[in-house]
């Protein structure tokens, strides 16, 4: 007798091989800084190679999310957001160039770009408050989550140099400092990366539920009357 799958088991099956792919890569990048970036001659605070690497993934975050924008038009305000949070992100990278060469406002002027972007996704409510309740109970979110909370408190605070101090005191804090605060930032915005494939894959969902809601395909079945 073969091993036939229903529905939900699929979608677990799935499910799981999606998450072995997302860890396979924060492995890879395991090894990338292990054995490739870390034990080079230079000190990595005068590399700039794990600046252009986060560069790059914030850039492919935010080209991700704008693409699904254009072809999922049923979340695109979600997906304007979040790709609004990216390119902030994006900004904050290149803070130094930006600073020096835009005067007065200096990377801050991102927001001259953002914030009419944020606004347009505001002007329907209803719209947005039905993709973002769907978005939050969504596997893309808990990814999304996991990503921030790596790049924001725990990278923020170990690479704090008072806390570093704090904790193991000596000298060279800075190197310390770039060396927690680079490398975590980078696991997180590769799964960041990895969260915008999921809600590639939620928009996709979503918009094949809304489909079938507008065609009727979710409607009940007509009841007879008592008398048939």
């Amino acid at each position: 007798m073969g091993l036939s799958l229903d529905t939900t088991e699929k979608r677990a099956l799935w499910l799981l091989l999606r998450y072995a792919v997302y860890i396979a890569l924060l492995f890879l990048l395991y090894l990338a800084l292990v054995y490739g970036i870390l034990p080079q001659k230079w000190p990595l605070s005068r590399n700039r190679l794990m600046e252009y690497m986060q560069l790059t993934l914030l850039t492919l975050l935010s080209a991700t999310l704008g693409i699904n924008a254009l072809i999922f038009a049923r979340t695109r305000k979600l997906l304007l957001l979040l790709m609004s949070c990216s390119m902030i992100a994006i900004a904050r990278e290149v803070s130094k160039i930006l600073d020096k060469y835009i005067p007065v406002l200096g990377w801050k002027a991102v927001f001259l770009l953002v914030a009419p972007l944020i606004l347009m996704q505001l002007r329907n409510g209803q719209k947005l408050r039905k993709q973002i309740s769907k978005f939050i109970t969504s596997h893309a979110m808990a990814i999304f989550m996991m990503g921030i909370i790596i790049i924001i408190p725990l990278a923020q605070c170990i690479g704090d140099a008072n806390y570093l101090r704090t904790a193991i005191g000596g000298e060279k804090i800075h190197v310390y400092e770039t060396l927690f605060e680079e490398s975590m930032e980078l696991y997180g915005y590769v799964i960041l990366l990895c969260g915008a494939f999921e809600t590639m894959l939620f928009s996709w969902q979503f918009h094949k539920e809304e489909m079938m809601i507008r065609y009727g395909y979710f409607r009940q079945p007509k009841q007879e009357s008592p008398g048939q």
